[in-house]
Parts: C-alpha cells; structure tokens; sequence
C-alpha cells in the first residue's frame, strides 16, 4: 500500500514537471526564434527563479499564514522583487554586488534556524494539497499567454539592431535602466546633473536581473522580463481569484484561477483593448500592459497587495503580514504614482463602510490607509514624482473620443437624439455623460464584481469592500483626473485584472451554496443567454464609426442604450421565468456579461491569434535605421559607464528642426550613458514648464546645451571642444540624418567608430575601452 502511494505521488509529481515544462520550454522557442541566444534565456530564467521567484515564495510561505501553493509562488515572485531591490541598491551605492546575498541568507535562516523550519512545515501540514489539475491546466493557461504575447507584442518589437519603430516610449524606458544602473539616487539620463523625478523601480529590477544574469539590458527589457513577468502576471491574477472566493478555511474551486488567467489574461491581452461589451471601446485597459514595463509591474503588485490585505483584513495582523503589507506597499511607491492612491481609497472605505454600518473603527483598514500615506509622503521626493504631475480636471479622458472633440469645437451636424442645434455648453455635457456612461457599460466585465459587496454573503468581508474600493477609485481616477498624454487611464489600468477577479470570485462565491443541480442549470442558461446578448451586441456594433462628430456620438449613445437595454431583459428573464433574486440574480448576472463579454469580442481576440504582428510599417524618417542602432550599442560596448555623451539627435524624427517632437530617446536608450541633453521631452523642467505649447513640442529648458550640442556638430570650433571637456563630456554621438556632419570635427576630436550615417568621436584618449 505505501508503495502504491509513493509510486502515484511520483507520477503526479512527474505529470506536474512535465505539464510545466511545456509553456517553459515554448517560452524559451519564442524567445530564441525573436533573437535571444539561448544562453542568455537560460541565464535569465535561472536568475529571475533564483533570486526572485523561489525565494520570494519560500518567504512568503514563511511570513503569510496558510497561504497555498498557488498563492505562495504567484504572490510571492512580486514580494521577491521588493525584497531584491533593497540588495541591489546596496550595490549600486557600494559597488560591490550584493543580488545573490538575500536568498543566500534567506536559505541560511531556514537551514539554521529551528523555528523557522517548523513554521514552513506546520503550514505545509495544514494546506490542502494543490490539485493535479491545476497545474495542468494553469500551465496550458501560460502555454497560450507564451502564444499571445508573441503574436501581439514580441514580433512587434523585434530586438536591435532592426530597423523598424519601436514604441518611443521603449527607448525611454531604456534609459531609465542604464541611469539607475550608474548610481543612486539616478540622474535624468537625458540632462545631466539634473534628478530624475519618475518611478524606476521597475526599471531597477530590470537592471539587477540583468546585471546578476550578465544578459544586455536591451534584450531583457525587451523580450525576457517582460516573458518573466507575463509569467508572473497570470499565477498572480489566478491567485487573487482563489483568495477572494475562499469561504473561512474553504478554498475555491481549483478551476477558478486558471479560467481567470485564461479570460482576464490571455483573452484580454489578445483582444487588444480589453474585454468590455462589444467594440464600442471595450472599456478602459487590457488585461496586460506588455508596452509599458511600469504598468505591467504595477497591475501585479496590486494583486500581491490583495493577497497580503487578504490575512490583515480578515482578522490574521501578524508582524510577518505588516511586514510584507509594508514591503508591498513600498514597492508600488516607486512603480507607478497610482497604486498608492487606489490602495488607500480601498482601505478607507473599509473604514468608512464599519463606521457608518457597524458603529465601530476598522482599525486594521485605517492602519493600511495610514501606512500608505506615510510611504508616499517619505518616497514622495525621490521616486513617486512623474513627469509632470495630474490635477483635477474632470471628463478629460473624454478627449479620446473624436465624436466629443467635434462637439467641443461647436460642431452639430447629427440627427435623431443629438440633432436640434445643441450649445457648445449644453452639447458637450451631455455627451460626456454619454461617453462616460458607455465607458462603465463597455467594461462591465471588469467593473461588474463591484456589485457583489452588496449582496448579503459579502457584505461583511472587508476585503471584498478593500477590492472593490480599489476598482471604482481606478475607474473614477481615470475620468476625473488630468495627466500629459491621458495618462491617468493608468489609474484603471492597473486594477482592470483586479476587476477581472472580482468578477469570477463574486460569480463563484454567491453560487456556491446553490444545489448542483440547480446551479448546473442556472449556469446553462446565463451562458445561453450570455451568449445570445454578446451576439447581438456584435451584430449590431460598427466595426468602425464615420461620418460626423455628432453622428459618432448617436452611434456610441445607440450601443450604449443596446447594451443596457440587452442587459435588463437578460436579467429579467433569469428573475421571472427560472425565479431568481438576491445574490443568486447578481452570481447569474456576473457569469452572463463574462460570457456576453467573452463573444462580443470574439472576432478581436480571433485576430490578435490568427493574424500575427509583425514590425510596424511607419515613414522611414521615423525610424530608427540598423547602422545607427549598431552605433549607438557599440558605445554601450566600448566606453566605460561613466562617459558623458554629447549628441545631435534630439526628435522623433530623423531630422532636427524647431518645434520637433523632443522624443528621440533611442540614443540614450541603446547606448546606456549620460547625455549631456538629449531629447527633453520627459525631463522634469521641461514637463513643468509654464507653456501653453505641448510639452512634446517646446524648446528645452536648457537652451545653452542645445547650442553647444548642435555647435560641436555642425560648426565646430577649438573653443566649443574646450568648453565641452570642461563640462565633462567625452563623446560625440554625431548622426548626418539629424543634422549636417562638419568634416572640421576629425580635426578637433578623434574619430573612433562610424557605422551608417552615425559618427563617434572621443575628446580625450582614455575614453576609449
């Protein structure tokens, strides 16, 4: 008998390693075919396990009672960056590497401390043992995310040098590893001796994996971390979904987490947009913000601060929980500006809600609010602060809709609803209602679990208050909040998974207790019905909208009433006809606008699968041609980290003129060293500055480095090199596609490399590797 136990025990352990290398080794093909040595994946993957997921699981299992598996490595990889980071900024500072120290000490405290090993085993003892198939089919989950991310973002950003146009946004990010790589706190990569005023944590844990690793910081922001994180991503969000439906000590079905990594997740990031109803905007943010590394990092550290508020709210406030409540937090501090703000909304209105219905201080949600004011008071100086700061300015995400952007500028040529000669005030009011209200409707699937806190089975949890807090502060940050370039969508962005969860944990746990009989049927016939509205909500949405400004606007007001209008009838068919009411009519609801949700959006998802993304196709002036991407990594090659460069390419596009879009970050980017000035679009003073002119389009606030930088290139005289050595610079980065080359250069500084229409010269002899 012992031995028929030990032979089953080894073979489910051998299905579990087999099912689990299937998305591994898929992700190491996808990842050497866009251009990775396999070396360098190899490397990576064993660093990211040594000094991130394994340890940060192992001590999570130790400081968070009764955690699961799942929830151990899903939550614990993101409490192994926040307890990475400290190590490696040691490092930074000393100059000595200090990366593999902590999860060498963290094994030693388990090897040799007694207690600790008896608390890892005692809680072994009482979880409930992780389901075969769980694995399996979690691991075909990330075996699809692996599938999905290639065809709608590796094959789109393909590693340089290639000559395509890589997100701007990319080349700036880039840069931000190379500066905090060079010392802390980090300077502005592209204006030298002035402080960068942004949120780099994510961009330091790109540089510690890499630097521990040995790979080039361009392939893994590129392609390995964000592969790593993706990973990381979809144990998290199936983990946050088990901990909200979890009843006391009963864990949820083991289906659950992965059909919501498979929805909220894979379905999500494919259908490029997110899954909202229908394709009348699909609601603000997708599932997984694989261009922007800091969002990306930010929606799981979210979730991991769910996993961590799940002990501390529900009555388990362990020194081991604030601990890793307050290293969470902290994380999120110095990875995006919104995850602090969404947290303590959450925490406040826990306190709120026991306060008005309870009579009665929620002490531990005051606590957390508390802890999140002070770390964002304390970081505030040196790694909240983004470029350029959001003020209060209600219905600006409107602006995204061309239909309300017509009707601001006094436009009234539609008919029906919108016709009888609307005033500019009046008119534009009222379509933003329209726009916000069909933004709500359209995200349904990521707002509608919010409902759940009101239904008696949850009403009590304070959790489920905390999470749904965090929902709607996101949601409402995101239409009553200003930011350059729209960017307070982020503030959805970043909770739309949490959302995702939301809404299968409230399906899950206000139909637990129906028969199962009964909720067999129940789920039939809200998936049938589900699926009929999400048809004709597709039928009926225009692929695109044309025509007038006012005409666009009836066209979203008419979707928007189908929708609603379809949603009503649906949810009076269940309440009349199969007699359901109370939390039962909300699960029903819940499991009907996923599945209208997933089938109005079938044919997005279906191309973002079938139809692979290849390299945009955009005017060659806009791109960032081979020799000049060759150029710029050879300095990263062969100049010492403390070179100063001097350059003349400051635009987006090729060509320098007044009044460009100051976005051409590649140069900082790829050759990971400090300019002098480079494209100051990002820079704090340029962001600040009191111009009515876009901050993409203003002359830099330092107009003097400007004229040296284009001086040296063009008219280039003894007296402007002097000046230039005397400010530190070492190099010149000179391309003839930005401006005119002067041959008069080689006689005042050394050429030492040229590729393509790109010339470096070194203004001394010991700048040189």
């Amino acid at each position: 008998m012992r031995r028929r136990r030990t032979l089953r025990a080894a073979a489910k352990a051998g299905t579990v390693v087999v099912a689990w290398l299937v998305p591994l080794s898929y992700a190491v093909l996808v990842l050497v075919d866009g251009g990775t040595r396999l070396s360098d994946v190899l490397a990576y993957g064993a660093t990211w396990v040594a000094t991130t997921a394994f340890p940060g699981a192992l001590a999570w299992r130790i400081l968070v009672p009764r955690s699961s598996l799942g929830e151990s490595v899903g939550f614990g990889g993101i409490l192994g960056i926040a307890l990475l980071l400290p190590w490696w900024a040691l490092g930074v500072v000393t100059g000595v590497s200090w990366i593999w120290a902590w999860p060498m000490l963290l094994l030693a405290v388990v090897t040799l401390l007694p207690a600790a090993r008896a608390r890892l085993r005692a809680r072994a003892l009482r979880l409930p043992r992780t389901r075969l198939a769980w694995n399996v089919a979690m691991a075909a989950v990330a075996t699809l995310g692996v599938a999905a991310i290639n065809q709608t973002v590796l094959r789109a950003t393909p590693l340089p040098p290639r000559a395509d146009a890589t997100y701007v946004d990319l080349w700036y990010h880039l840069a931000l590893v190379g500066a905090v790589e060079r010392g802390l706190p980090p300077e502005d990569p592209f204006a030298v001796g002035e402080p960068l005023r942004y949120h780099w944590f994510t961009h330091a844990d790109i540089a510690a994996t890499a630097s521990a690793s040995g790979v080039s910081p361009v392939d893994v922001l590129f392609h390995l971390w964000l592969v790593a994180t993706l990973f990381a991503f979809l144990l998290a969000l199936g983990a946050t979904a088990n901990t909200l439906a979890r009843v006391g000590h009963r864990p949820a079905p083991w289906w659950l987490g992965p059909l919501v990594a498979l929805v909220g997740g894979v379905l999500a990031l494919t259908g490029l947009g997110g899954l909202g109803l229908g394709r009348t905007g699909g609601g603000t943010g997708n599932g997984f913000v694989a261009i922007s590394p800091t969002t990306a990092l930010s929606i799981i550290v979210v979730m991991a601060i769910i996993g961590a508020l799940d002990r501390l709210l529900r009555g388990e406030s362990t020194p081991g929980v604030w601990l890793v409540v307050t290293a969470l937090l902290a994380l999120g501090s110095g990875t995006k500006p919104t995850v602090l703000p969404v947290v303590a909304c959450g925490a406040l209105l826990v306190t709120a809600v026991w306060m008005l219905a309870r009579r009665r201080l929620h002490r531990l949600a005051l606590g957390v609010a508390v802890l999140c004011a002070a770390i964002f008071v304390l970081s505030a100086t040196q790694v909240v602060g983004s470029t350029g700061g959001s003020r209060l300015q209600p219905l600006t995400t409107a602006v995204w809709s061309p239909a309300f952007a017509g009707l601001a500028q006094g436009v009234s040529d539609g008919t029906g609803v919108l016709s009888a000669r609307v005033t500019e005030s009046s008119g534009t009011l009222w379509l933003a209602a329209v726009l916000v209200a069909a933004s709500l409707v359209t995200a349904s699937a990521k707002v509608v679990g919010v409902l759940a806190v009101l239904t008696r089975a949850l009403r009590r949890d304070p959790l489920w208050w905390c999470a749904a807090g965090i929902v709607v502060a996101g949601w409402c940050a995101s239409w009553t909040l200003s930011h350059p370039s729209l960017a307070q969508g982020y503030f959805f962005l970043a909770v739309a998974p949490l959302g995702f969860a939301l809404t299968f944990a409230a399906a899950t746990r206000l139909l637990t207790d129906v028969p199962t009989r009964a909720r067999a049927v129940l789920f039939a016939v809200s998936t049938v019905v589900g699926v009929a509205t999400g048809l004709v909500v597709h039928a009926l949405t225009p692929s695109s909208y044309s025509g007038g400004a006012l005409d666009r606007a009836l066209k979203a007001s008419e979707m928007s009433l189908v929708l609603v209008t379809a949603l009503l009838v649906s949810l009076l068919v269940l309440r009349l006809v199969v007699g359901l009411r109370g939390g039962t009519l909300v699960g029903a609801a819940v499991v009907l606008v996923v599945c209208a949700s997933v089938t109005a959006n079938a044919h997005p998802i279906a191309d973002g699968l079938a139809s692979p993304s290849t390299t945009r196709v955009v005017h060659p002036s806009l791109s960032v041609l081979p020799p000049e991407q060759r150029a710029a990594l050879w300095v990263r090659d062969h100049t010492p980290e403390s070179a100063l460069l001097v350059t003349n390419v400051f635009c987006l596009s090729a060509s320098y003129r007044e009044g460009c879009r100051a976005q051409g970050f590649w140069v900082g980017g790829l050759t990971g060293r400090q300019l002098l000035l480079g494209a100051w679009a990002y820079t704090s003073e340029n962001m600040a500055a009191d111009d009515p002119t876009s901050y993409q389009l203003r002359q830099p606030p330092w107009p003097d480095r400007l004229h040296v930088s284009l001086a040296v290139v063009e008219r280039p005289t003894a007296r402007v090199v002097t000046t230039l050595r005397d400010l530190g610079v070492t190099h010149v980065f000179a391309d003839r596609r930005a401006t005119p080359v002067s041959p008069d250069l080689a006689t005042l500084a050394r050429l030492v490399h040229r590729d393509g229409p790109v010339s470096i010269y070194a203004l001394s002899d010991t700048s040189i590797h």
